[in-house]
């Protein structure tokens, strides 16, 4: 019965992602001549944005109901633009926070030779990071500046990979650094998953050597999860970065929840 559902789920998903990227792309090509034609370049990006944020929106929302993952939140999101880290479980963290924010991620740079997923977060906005070259920071920190400027909300994990949901791990402070010099403030949360039919530390943290595909089948087998995810009531503002790091740690330790290790 999972692999008939999981065929069936991967089918309605793979429609309607395709429809969605279609219906991005034709306003997409609609905002830009009509901001040819009134030469208003400014307000092209703007709305393009808000294009993008509501199709982020539409797929994730969607993508979650086609997974069987009920979505919880608690607290209040930020209004872009913002700053926002978290801890980090599993891909499915990126489609959890798209679908309550619309955000811009940062992502690992070995996301983007995925197979259809890379071209997929680049479409949707993703900025990616070579975690190996110290150097690419600087790159990634004037797109995050840009896109705070025109009004998105950047979402980041400081732990720079996922766990298996039992504690939160070390917060790296290298992509704090300009938060930290302008004092800008660095909203936080927290997320963790449960279900009653399977064991959610395995089957939806994605942190042991599994291959992609293998453990997104077993997402789609499952029948039933939930994803909680706790936004902080206010954001954090320190000049240190390795303080700033700490203190976000410290923070979203506080609001977090053990994912579950076994089914009930």
């Amino acid at each position: 019965m999972s692999q008939i559902r999981a065929s069936i789920r991967l089918f309605i998903f793979l429609v309607i992602l395709g429809f969605l990227v279609l219906v991005y792309l034709v306003g997409f090509l609609l905002l830009s001549v009509a901001a040819r034609l009134s030469n208003a370049q400014l307000s092209f990006t703007r709305r393009r944005i808000r294009w993008r944020q509501l199709i982020v929106k539409w797929w994730s929302r969607g993508s979650l109901r086609i997974l069987g993952i009920q979505a919880k939140f608690s607290g209040d999101p930020p209004k872009p633009p913002f700053c926002l880290v978290s801890n980090h479980l599993s891909y499915l963290d990126v489609i959890v926070f798209q679908a309550q924010t619309g955000c811009v991620l940062i992502s690992k740079s070995e996301v983007a030779k995925w197979p259809f997923i890379g071209k997929l977060s680049s479409l949707f906005g993703t900025i990616f990071i070579d975690r190996r070259r110290m150097q690419d920071v600087r790159r990634v920190s004037e797109l995050i500046h840009n896109a705070l400027r025109v009004g998105e909300g950047v979402v980041f994990f400081p732990e720079g990979t996922t766990t298996n949901g039992q504690q939160v791990g070390t917060f790296k402070s290298s992509l704090l650094h300009d938060f930290a010099t302008a004092s800008y403030p660095v909203h936080f949360a927290s997320i963790s998953y449960s279900s009653s039919v399977v064991n959610a530390s395995n089957v939806l943290c994605w942190w042991d050597d599994i291959p992609l595909l293998t453990h997104l089948w077993g997402v789609f087998k499952t029948k039933s999860s939930t994803a909680l995810l706790h936004f902080g009531n206010t954001p954090i503002i320190n000049s240190d970065r390795k303080q700033l790091a700490a203190l976000l740690q410290e923070s979203v330790t506080k609001i977090f929840t053990r994912t579950d290790v076994h089914s009930s």
